[in-house]
This record gives structure tokens, C-alpha cells and sequence, in this order.
């Protein structure tokens, strides 16, 4: 068994779907390792590109693309302050600033061996409603509290500092990946994920 069998394995102590596992039903290995750096080259030993949508770029990207969508219609309704919103431009940027070499890191690590952790679909759920819940808690707060015209405005202005961050985010990988000629993927299956690189065509690994 390889290193990724291995970690798996270390994981069946923790993971709750340790015991469907030890009943029988056991997960595709030769499948999930396919993607890996190892087992995706074809027999000229030329990377196979897994897909767009598995991408952790574009993972970020549609969410920002929605995100700001709905924002842009937001702020059309309710006014924009510029200094508000430069105040939001400067806070974002220094959030992404703050966690720049941390997020590097990760990359990097990510480059030298995947990561592979246990997913539970129904804790993925909560975490999901809980996002949402608190984006409408936001985007509410000045209507629940009855803040004036100016203040409303003022205030969703700079909620544009979570767009400055997200799309920070996503400048930060597509620089490492093209930096690094790289591509980093995501992969689900039967309760896990996998999270890996693979090297572009005509890059390195």
C-alpha cells in the first residue's frame, strides 16, 4: 500500500464512516488514488487534467462571481459611500495580507503529498445552512435595527471588505498555481475528500 492508503487507513479511527467501512462497504482506492500525482499519468506520463469543475479555484470563483452579482444589485437599490467602501477595500486586503504566507503554506503542502480528511454529509449540510443564515442575517441587520438611509448605505459599503477578501483568495491561488505551474484539485468520494496537485502541461511537478 502507498503513503495515501496509509493516511486512509489512520483516518478509519475518527472518520464517522469508519463502520459502514468495517461492514463492507470500502472505498474505491485504486479510484480515488487515479487523481493523484502518482496515478494520474497516462502511459506517456502526461498529467490528465481531472476537469474545471473539480478545480479549487473555480470552487471559489463561482461563489464570488454569484456573491458580487447580488452585491452590485444590493448596492444599485441602496447607495454606494465611497469611503465606506475604501474603508471595506483597505480591511479586506489586509485580512488577505494577514493569512498570505499561511495560505502559501497550505499550497505548498498540499504540492508535496494530498490531504485527505472525512467529510460527513450531514455536518456539511449544517455548515452550508449556517453560511446562509448568516449572510441573511447581514444583509437584514440594518432593517431589523431601522437604521437610517445613510447608515444603510454606509454599512453595505463596506461589506464589500468579504468580496475584497474572497476574491483575494482567489488571486492568491491562481498566482501560486501559475507560479508554481500547478493546479490544485478537489475530490470527493464515499465521505472523503481529497485535495491535491497535479502539474500543468509543458510545467513541472
Amino acid at each position: 500500500m502507498n503513503l495515501n492508503t496509509e493516511y486512509i487507513k489512520k483516518l478509519m479511527g475518527w472518520c464517522p464512516n469508519a463502520r459502514s467501512v468495517e461492514a463492507g462497504q470500502r472505498i474505491n482506492l485504486e479510484s480515488f488514488e487515479y487523481y493523484t500525482p502518482a496515478g494520474a499519468r497516462g502511459e506517456g506520463g502526461n498529467l490528465k487534467d481531472p476537469g474545471w469543475f473539480r478545480r479549487e479555484s473555480s470552487r471559489i470563483l463561482l461563489p464570488n462571481i454569484v456573491l458580487t452579482f447580488v452585491y452590485l444589485l444590493l448596492i444599485n437599490q441602496i447607495g454606494l459611500n465611497l469611503t465606506s467602501l475604501g474603508g471595506g477595500l483597505f480591511a479586506g486586503l489586509a485580512v488577505v495580507a494577514l493569512h498570505w504566507n499561511q495560505q502559501m503554506q497550505r499550497y505548498d503542502t498540499i504540492a508535496k503529498k494530498p490531504v485527505v480528511r472525512c467529510i460527513s454529509k450531514k455536518r456539511s449540510l449544517w455548515v452550508y445552512l449556517a453560511i446562509i443564515l448568516f449572510i441573511l442575517f447581514i444583509v437584514l441587520l440594518p432593517y431589523m435595527f431601522n437604521f437610517s438611509d445613510h447608515s444603510r448605505g454606509y454599512y453595505y459599503s463596506y461589506l464589500a471588505t468579504g468580496l475584497y477578501f474572497m476574491w483575494g483568495a482567489y488571486f492568491q491561488l491562481t498566482y501560486w498555481e501559475k507560479k508554481n505551474h500547478m493546479r490544485i484539485y478537489v475530490k470527493n468520494e464515499k465521505g472523503f475528500q481529497k485535495t491535491y496537485a497535479l502539474g500543468e502541461k509543458g510545467g513541472k511537478l
